[in-house]
């Protein structure tokens, strides 16, 4: 058993010569105790780098992080002690040293955005239309136009050039003829190649004019129609047998109603009027 032990003896004494003759990098003889200190360094190098990747992580994977700082703050980090045992140096415990650790510090800057909603009140209650009721047409006058001896359209007044009926004649005289179709309003009518105003002795107040204008036989182009001077159309044009009506609402305050017609150019010279009806606004 003496023998055993000290041929175990003789060998660890060997192999520890053996370590000793290595080279060491750190310009020292290769011993155990140098061993552990090699790879206690290697462990805090390990640590530290860490520290900084982390650092380096979090700046990189944070978009809302408008500054980023590394700076050292003070932690306690475990360092390795050593104490001799026969010879040897062997870990026995570890203490606690401050050293400086690399912190990741950052500041975020977010945009808060702020939505106003309006809010709208009302007041429910009685309203007033600013609008005007709308007018209540009264028939005045309906007239027929043409010659002496055509019929006259049922309820309507004859006015041809020897006879004015309620009109008066302005500008100049005026020509009738009868065609004998389509009907009584529209057979026959009146011509001239200038203007010419017929006017009414009305009581102040709105009216409605409405004239119908064709010829069964001849087309008539560039019709003007006025009321009270102001025109209400132009360029009115009929084919031979077709038939337009144009209606105008005027104020009249001078206690006379005027309606005038003219041509202002076109293929043909005259204008042509068949009928004519006249309203009154009974509305206060």
């Amino acid at each position: 058993m003496g023998d055993d032990r000290n041929g175990q003896q003789r060998s660890d004494a060997t192999e520890v010569m053996e370590l000793r003759r290595l080279p060491s990098a750190f310009g020292r003889s290769w011993e155990p105790s140098g061993v552990r200190r090699v790879v206690a360094s290697a462990v805090l190098a390990a640590l530290a780098a860490g520290a900084i990747g982390a650092a380096y992580l979090a700046r990189e994977t944070d978009p809302d992080a408008t500054a980023a700082v590394l700076d050292t703050t003070d932690s306690t980090e475990p360092v390795a002690t050593t104490e001799a045992n026969d010879g040897n140096q062997v870990i026995t415990a570890l203490s606690t040293a401050r050293t400086s650790t690399p912190v990741v510090s950052s500041t975020t800057t977010s945009l808060t955005t702020t939505t106003s909603t309006a809010s709208t009140s009302s007041l429910t209650g009685p309203t007033t239309s600013s609008t005007s009721p709308p007018p209540v047409w009264r028939v005045i006058q309906q007239l027929d136009f043409g010659p002496a001896g055509a019929p006259v359209a049922s309820g309507y007044t004859r006015v041809s050039p020897n006879e004015p009926g309620p009109l008066t004649l302005a500008g100049g005289g005026i020509q009738a003829t009868d065609r004998g179709l389509p009907d009584d309003v529209r057979r026959d009518l009146v011509f001239a190649n200038g203007p010419r105003v017929f006017s009414l002795p009305v009581e102040p107040g709105l009216y409605r004019v409405t004239l119908t204008l064709g010829d069964l036989t001849n087309p008539h182009d560039e019709m003007v129609v006025s009321v009270e001077s102001s025109t209400i159309a132009t360029g009115v044009t009929t084919a031979a047998g077709d038939f337009t009506t144009v209606t105008g609402e005027v104020e009249v305050s001078d206690g006379e109603l005027s309606i005038g017609l003219n041509v202002a150019g076109g293929a043909d010279p005259n204008w042509v009027l068949n009928a004519m009806v006249i309203e009154f606004d009974t509305q206060p």
